[in-house]
Formats: C-alpha cells, sequence, structure tokens
C-alpha cells in the first residue's frame, strides 16, 4: 500500500512537471503584473507636465482596468480641465510666440510658425548676436540651427520662384528646404529645453559649416526630414533627447511613424526594446506591442519571446483568469522558477515508478520455487 502511494505521488508530480513544461508561455504572461499609471501621471501633474501628464494616462485609458477606475477617471477630467482653460492655453501660446519652445500643441505650433516665416530664424539670431556683442556666451547650436533656416528660407524661396517658371521641376527642392525648416525648429526647441542630445548638437553645427560652403540643401535634408518626422507627433522631444547617432534617430522616427502620440509613452515603459520592437510592427501589430507594454518590459520581452499570436491568446486567456487576485500570478511565478533539468527529471522518475520492471535475477529464482511448491497451508 505504501509503495503505491509513493507510485501515485510521484505520478502526481510528473504530471505536475509536464504542465509547467507544456504551459510555460502561459504561465509566463500569468506571472505578468499590470503597470499602474496613477502614482507616474501624479508625479507629472504635480510637476506642472499637464501635457506629458495627459498623454501618459491616455496610453492606458483603452484598456478597461484604467478606462473603469474610478480614481483614474477623475484624475483624466481634472488634468484635461486644466489643460482647457483659457489661462493654461494662453501661457502656452506666449511660449511659443516668445521663446520658440513649449510642451503642449498650440505653443508647438507658434513656436514652428515663427521658424516657418523666417521671424523666429532672426530673432535667435539676434539675441546671439547681442550675446556676443556684450561678452556672454554664444550658443553655437542655436546659432547655427538659425543659420540653416535663414538659408533654407531663402532657397524655399528661390526654388517657389523656380518651380512656378519650370512647371514644377524646382518642386523637390522647395519641399526639401519646408522639411529642413520644421526639423530647425524643432531642434531649436529641444535645445532651448536641454533636450537636445551632444552628437546632434556637433552634428548641426557640422552641417552648417558644410551649408555655408557648399550652398546644397540635400546633404542635410535625411537628418532633418527625421527629426521632422519625430516632431510630428506629441512628445517628440523626449524622444529625440535619447537619441545617440544618426541610426537611433532613424529608429526612433519609425517609432514615432507607427504609434504618433503614443510614442513617448511606450518608449518610457519600454526603452530600447520598445524601439526594436516598432521595427518588426508589420509582423508582431502595433495593438500587441501596446498591450504587452501595459505590463511594463516584462510584457515586451514576454511578447518579444512568444511572438504576437501566443501573446495575444496568453493575454486574453490570462484576462479570464486573473481575476481571482494576486494568488494565479505568484503561483505562475513560483513555478517558472523551478529549473527545467528538475521539471524533466520529475517527469522521468514519475514515468518510470509505473514501469514494469524485471524482478533482481535471485529474487526471480526465488518466486519461481514458491509457485511449483504451491499454496501453504
Amino acid at each position: 500500500m505504501l509503495r503505491l502511494g509513493v507510485k501515485l505521488v510521484l505520478l502526481l508530480l510528473a504530471a505536475v512537471s509536464a504542465g509547467v513544461l507544456w504551459q510555460q508561455g502561459q504561465l509566463s504572461v500569468l506571472a505578468l503584473t499590470r503597470v499602474d499609471p496613477l502614482p507616474q501621471t501624479r508625479e507629472l501633474v504635480a510637476a506642472g507636465h499637464y501635457a506629458e501628464a495627459a498623454d501618459y494616462l491616455a496610453f492606458f485609458m483603452d484598456y478597461p482596468y484604467v478606462q473603469q477606475d474610478p480614481a483614474a477617471q477623475v484624475l483624466h477630467e481634472e488634468i484635461e480641465q486644466v489643460r482647457g482653460s483659457m489661462g493654461y492655453q494662453a501661457r502656452k501660446l506666449q511660449e511659443g510666440l516668445v521663446s520658440g519652445t513649449s510642451d503642449e500643441g498650440i505653443g508647438q505650433a507658434a513656436g514652428v510658425a515663427t521658424d516657418l516665416f523666417v521671424i523666429g530664424d532672426l530673432r535667435d539670431l539676434t539675441r546671439q548676436a547681442i550675446r556676443w556683442k556684450n561678452g556672454e556666451d554664444v550658443d553655437e547650436v542655436v546659432t547655427a540651427l538659425a543659420a540653416i533656416g535663414v538659408a533654407a528660407s531663402a532657397i524655399q524661396l528661390a526654388s517657389s520662384a523656380a518651380t512656378v517658371a519650370s512647371a514644377g521641376a524646382a518642386a523637390p527642392a522647395a519641399a526639401a528646404a519646408t522639411g529642413i525648416k520644421t526639423g530647425t525648429s524643432v531642434l531649436k526647441a529641444a535645445r532651448k529645453l536641454g533636450k537636445l542630445p551632444p552628437w546632434l548638437g556637433k552634428a548641426v553645427i557640422g552641417e552648417a559649416q558644410a551649408l555655408k560652403r557648399t550652398r546644397n540643401l540635400e546633404p542635410i535634408s535625411g537628418l532633418f526630414t527625421d527629426v521632422a518626422t519625430l516632431a510630428s507627433t506629441r512628445g517628440g522631444l523626449q524622444l529625440l533627447s535619447h537619441t545617440t547617432d544618426a541610426s537611433s534617430l532613424r529608429r526612433m522616427a519609425r517609432l514615432s511613424e507607427v504609434f504618433g502620440e503614443h510614442s513617448a509613452t511606450l518608449y518610457r515603459l519600454g526603452g530600447d526594446l520598445a524601439v526594436g520592437l516598432s521595427q518588426r510592427a508589420a509582423r508582431l501589430g502595433p495593438d500587441t506591442i501596446r498591450l504587452a507594454a501595459t505590463f511594463g518590459r516584462g510584457g515586451l520581452r514576454t511578447l518579444d519571446r512568444l511572438g504576437a499570436v501566443r501573446f495575444a491568446k496568453y493575454s486574453a486567456r490570462a484576462a479570464k483568469i486573473t481575476y481571482k487576485g494576486d494568488a494565479v500570478r505568484l503561483l505562475a511565478r513560483a513555478l517558472l522558477r523551478v529549473p527545467n533539468w528538475l521539471l524533466g527529471l520529475l517527469v522521468v522518475i514519475g514515468v518510470a515508478a509505473w514501469l514494469p520492471w524485471p524482478a533482481p535475477r535471485g529474487q526471480g529464482d526465488r518466486a519461481r520455487r514458491r509457485a511449483a511448491l504451491g499454496p501453504r497451508f
């Protein structure tokens, strides 16, 4: 009887071990924890970054676990009330017109508009000239960007006139000049906000010197086009500040193209891992990447390991199970900590316990003699 009990225990352990090995993908999703956006949103509000707070919270408001949270609803309403007030909008417009920088759309539009019409470039060149005259430090990057902007404006004007005369042949040059002017506006705003990475500042100075020699915008158009792509979404300056070279700028621009207004929040949640997955968004699916990001970096790593189809399937199952609370999550984490080699060994031992093993040679002979003698009375 004791031997049978041991066999049953070993069989149970083998079955559990086999199940863990078979369902490791599902367990890895069950072990994930959803990101609570409220603490981070409140920190941004306390710092006065209402636009960033709104974007961050909006990323999660598409998901029921936040959307149906009364505290999240109240916080979202408070943020929108502040951003919609006349006083707040007037301050942000003034920021864009006076300094060319703002974290809100209305201020950014005003800053870009002044630069597109040369006003901003001339304003910045004048300020730097005054600083130089007074013996103060001159910002070489802002000066270079303003100079590029003025040159692009001149080329844009000439190209527009030539487009009419040549029936559209000069249109590409005019479009390139417009893209460069948008890029210079964004880079100046980033510089003033302290979000221009050092490598890009050096690149801008070099491009300005090259433009002065060649009077040709084409060699620098690619760099400013990628910058303009980032500028097309909120939070673009935040993304720009994390670039390290021209290649990372292109990857960040791709992130911005795919996820639009959610790009900055996605990067905040996943960092370079999110950037890498965005390059494969056509295969993984933007919605699946966003879903994985609600679990933080762990969710993105799990998506990268499992693939879009399995992750989506396991997430749907997990949503039906996790109502039971943290118990399932803790159990899943505990099972995932057991080494695979130990799980495999338990499976082998459990199966082996039920196999019909031949008796040792001596024991087999004694059993045959007892059987030949017949039963004892």
